[in-house]
């Protein structure tokens, strides 16, 4: 069968993550149960044991050696908790904005890796047959990052932008959940959202007309990053209006 990352003909994996497993940090509960919103009822939430995988899409050289590069290192350099991330020189700081907004500062981020390894999630998700990544669907960008994620290219600072916005865990919004894949258009530009745990996570793929938040807070070539701290009404806000409905709990959800 033909890897779709490498496209030789080899023995594909059994098993290849979509969403590598260190970002379901503090999804899991007591039961080891992940929850996920259902945006389409609203009614439920509803859980499963694990995350989301594929069979059959990555050779184990494209799965285990050139992405799993980009993934160890965006887990120690972003993920791990601390002012200073450990293995790495990257260094994260609360900051006040001018506009009084709050804000993680990241420097020493390594711009090439840390790229990549959001658009490899990207392009995962593209290539993923399953209704948690049905709207996501990058038409001829999908070659592009392929070619991209296969040369260790990063493309420029202000193509392909990622952006994470981080939001405080008020007992209002669903924080410790996962919520789908959501694609949003807005004058000719368009983007991906999905949100895990605290993070919501911004995918651009329009070289147009982009969004004020893929101009503020993406990596950087000079290994700076600022991901926004939302908080309050205006963090509840933000957050129904990226995906398009309002959610309160009432409760924490039991998992």
């Amino acid at each position: 069968m033909v890897c779709q990352l490498c496209r030789e003909e080899k023995t594909l994996l059994k098993k290849s993550h979509i969403i590598p497993n260190f970002m379901y940090k503090g999804l899991y509960g007591q039961t080891h149960k992940l929850v996920e919103i259902d945006l389409a009822s609203m009614k439920k939430v509803r859980t499963t044991f694990s995350g989301y995988y594929e069979k059959g899409i990555l050779c184990a050289r494209c799965d285990n050696e050139l992405l799993s590069k980009y993934e160890t290192y965006a887990s120690a350099a972003l993920y791990n908790q601390g002012k200073t991330s450990v293995g790495t020189n990257v260094t994260k700081d609360l900051m006040s904005g001018n506009d009084g907004l709050q804000y993680y500062s990241y420097t020493n981020l390594d711009y090439t890796k840390l790229k990549l390894f959001f658009l490899s999630i990207l392009w995962r998700a593209h290539i993923a047959k399953q209704p948690f990544f049905s709207e996501v669907d990058l038409g001829r960008y999908a070659e592009k990052i392929r070619l991209m994620l296969l040369a260790g290219d990063p493309g420029k600072e202000d193509e392909l932008e990622t952006s994470l916005i981080q939001f405080e865990d008020d007992g209002s919004r669903p924080y410790g959940t996962l919520i789908e894949f959501r694609k949003l258009t807005d004058n000719n530009n368009t983007y991906y959202v999905f949100h895990m745990d605290s993070l919501m996570y911004n995918f651009n793929i329009s070289p147009q007309n982009k969004e004020s938040i893929f101009l503020k807070g993406l990596l950087r070539n000079n290994g700076t990053m600022d991901i926004a701290y939302i908080s309050g009404q205006f963090g509840r806000g933000f957050f129904d209006s990226f995906v398009g409905k309002q959610i309160y709990m009432k409760n924490n959800v039991q998992r």
